[in-house]
């Protein structure tokens, strides 16, 4: 800016500069000792006396020719105020001279008055520009580098001006925008960071319920309270939920929480039918109707845990949103894809939720005041993209619908 600001200043005073030296060659050519045109004339005159022509013959109305008696050894020109000027040559008798006498055509004052008032103008418009490209084009530049270096600092609080720009309008939107989406992604991640935390605190805490039983068990043991079976049966019952805690504390102390591991192989969609068995026992547990149609015994591409923990949530969410009143599952094939159709009836969700539902901490309209951190839809979204399949969702009068595309050979 400081440079422009100088660039500013110099360039006008240049111009002026350049003015100030143009009128004064223009007065120093209209001030000319002896314009060409005058000069020819007057030799060709001085030849023709030379040769014997009397000057009343050679008179015009252009120059004038007079003999003085003057002891001149050369030429000589002088001008009088009246614009006249005069030339003197050496006549042939000794000690007289000719006098051409010329008037000299002045330049018009019209002409300096056009060339100064054009200059002027030039002038004046090069400094219009100036501030103009400093304010429409430059200022803006430095407020948006302001603007990049506050959000360098993860300052979200930095406002552009708001100001119409012909040139930079749609881009300092756009920038604005883009602080709107780092601000709400910094939110995000802060949020992430925390819910981490305390998924990691829980799952501590949590470990210490076995951990007491296994203790309790051992010393019923040494009393010989229970048989040797019960025992070793609660026993690994126990060891199995700390087991199941520590592989949570570790995938969750991961340094990213979504980054997820997969391993896929060839199964059969009755082994998916296997892993729909263990869920309808909770679902029936909640007292919720549960009907799942027959699916033909063909491969399909995937990793069965992973997309256990993906049905798993997708049952959790039709548990915890719908009505509580049956939950229907199907296969059924698209595109050459095997699509498993989970179906609850009730929870329906808003036009305005329903783009979004798949991303990371969005709780649509619908939620009330059921717990939830709005991860469990994003993470099945990313647990089936991994899988090389997808998820999506569709809604009728009175239910909701989430089709698992399964990948394929």
């Amino acid at each position: 800016m400081k440079a422009w600001n100088r660039l500013t200043v110099l360039v006008p005073a240049l111009l002026l500069l350049i003015l100030v030296g143009l009128n004064g060659l223009l007065l120093q050519l209209r001030d000319e000792t002896i314009p060409d045109e005058a000069l020819v004339e007057i030799n060709r005159m001085a030849k023709e006396l030379e040769k014997g022509k009397q000057m009343n013959e050679l008179a015009s109305s252009k120059i004038q020719v007079e003999l003085l008696e003057l002891k001149k050894t050369s030429m000589q020109s002088y001008m009088d105020r009246s614009r006249t000027r005069s030339v003197l040559l050496p006549a042939k008798q000794e000690g007289s001279f000719y006098r051409f006498t010329y008037r000299v055509q002045r330049i018009p004052s019209s002409v300096f008055w056009i060339i100064n008032t054009t200059l002027l103008g030039v002038i004046l418009l090069v400094v219009y520009l100036l501030f103009y490209i400093r304010r429409q084009i430059i200022q803006p530049f430095h407020n948006m580098e302001a603007m990049a270096t506050a959000l360098k600092n993860r300052d979200f609080t930095y406002e552009l001006p708001q100001q119409k720009h012909r040139f930079f309008g749609k881009f300092i939107w756009a920038i604005d925008v883009m602080k709107e989406e780092l601000r709400h992604h910094e939110e995000k991640e802060t949020a992430l960071m925390k819910e981490k935390q305390t998924m990691i605190a829980s799952l501590s805490h949590d470990i210490k319920t076995p951990l007491s039983n296994i203790r309790l068990y051992t010393d019923a043991m040494k009393e010989h309270l229970y048989s040797k079976e019960l025992i070793c049966e609660r026993l690994y019952e126990n060891c199995d939920k700390i087991d199941q805690y520590v592989k949570e504390i570790m995938h969750t102390s991961n340094e990213d929480l979504f980054d997820f591991d997969v391993h896929m192989e060839e199964v059969y969609l009755h082994d998916v039918e296997v892993l729909l068995r263990r869920e309808q026992e909770r679902i029936e547990l909640a007292l919720i109707s549960y009907e799942q149609s027959p699916c033909k015994d063909q491969l399909v591409y995937t990793d069965l845990t992973r997309l256990r923990e993906a049905i798993g949530n997708i049952v959790d969410n039709a548990m915890k949103y719908g009505d509580g009143k049956w939950i229907h599952v199907s296969f059924y094939e698209e595109d050459h894809h095997s699509i498993l159709k989970l179906e609850n009836s009730g929870s329906y969700i808003e036009q305005s939720d329903a783009g979004a539902i798949f991303q990371s901490f969005y709780r649509g309209n619908n939620v009330n005041s059921h717990a939830g951190n709005g991860l469990g839809l994003y993470i099945c979204k990313q647990l089936m993209q991994k899988m090389d399949g997808d998820i999506f969702m569709t809604q009728e009068q009175g239910s909701v619908s989430f089709h698992l595309v399964l990948g394929t050979l």
